[in-house]
């Protein structure tokens, strides 16, 4: 059972240096949707959700009336049909000028490709334009996320049964992804885990889902290899298949994505 929404929309003063805590996450609504999401993002500003598929191969834009309110969200119409094959990752440029992909298995042996396209309008993802490519033969299948200086990029890998779950950690230059050169990787234990996962813009916490619980991680600056676990939640009397988490870039607010038959979002304050 979803908890009754309380009057509480906001805690804080929006500061991220006293957000990301999982002391006290406190429901406060959610965004039904009606199709199968493989990851999602906000805006900096919390004015659009944006949203990938793999069944349908749209990344879908929607308006939050009411900033970083998921419940508020309405479908501006504006979809990119990708035409990829598995799209399960998606991240924009801070600036809303560039939008990338991540496309996954697209030789049936696990390879992978991130693409970059430019947004003629920014934050508008019908105005996308092919611009650049990354392929690699393998290793990871979600949630490319770049350091907010545009020269790091984290994408993690949910792995086969058995095998550890692993973030890893490649060197870019300018928000370039045909720059990208593998740095390192960490591997956070079994089962896998889900999309997406979210980065502080300090680069100093890591927050994704694994086992049923929303785990959170302190890890030093540039480096994934230092990640510790520090934090975990349970929202289990609230979903039954909890996937992925996304944090909004002023700490305030947790999303969290339960696929199974509900395909729901739902939002918490921090």
């Amino acid at each position: 059972m979803i908890p009754a929404l309380p009057s509480l929309l906001h805690r804080g003063s929006g500061s991220s240096v006293s957000k990301w805590s999982l002391n006290n996450p406190i429901f406060i609504g959610q965004l039904n949707t009606t199709f199968d999401i493989h990851d999602y993002t906000i805006s900096p500003d919390g004015v659009y959700l944006y949203t990938t598929s793999e069944n349908d191969k749209t990344t879908r834009q929607y308006q939050l009336l009411t900033p970083h309110i998921i419940s508020t969200a309405t479908d501006t119409g504006r979809i990119f049909n990708n035409g990829l094959l598995r799209p399960r990752g998606l991240t924009f440029k801070p600036d809303g000028t560039v939008m990338y992909i991540l496309d996954y298995n697209t030789d049936g042996n696990g390879a992978v490709r991130i693409y970059q396209y430019n947004l003629t309008t920014p934050w508008m993802v019908d105005t996308a334009v092919y611009a650049n490519l990354f392929g690699a033969p393998g290793g990871y299948s979600m949630s490319p996320r770049f350091k907010s200086d545009g020269n790091t990029l984290y994408a993690g890998y949910v792995g086969i049964v058995g095998a550890p779950a692993r973030i890893y950690q490649h060197s870019t230059s300018g928000w370039d992804v045909s720059t990208i050169l593998q740095q390192s990787f960490a591997n956070f234990g079994t089962p896998s885990m889900g999309s997406p996962i979210t980065f502080k813009l300090d680069d100093t916490r890591i927050m994704f889902v694994r086992s049923g619980n929303v785990r959170l991680y302190s890890m030093t600056p540039g480096d994934i290899t230092s990640a510790v676990e520090i934090q975990s939640f349970n929202p289990s009397n609230e979903m039954s298949l909890l996937v992925g988490v996304h944090v909004s870039d002023n700490g305030d607010y947790m999303y969290l994505y339960e696929g199974d038959t509900l395909r729901t979002i739902y939002q918490y304050a921090l």
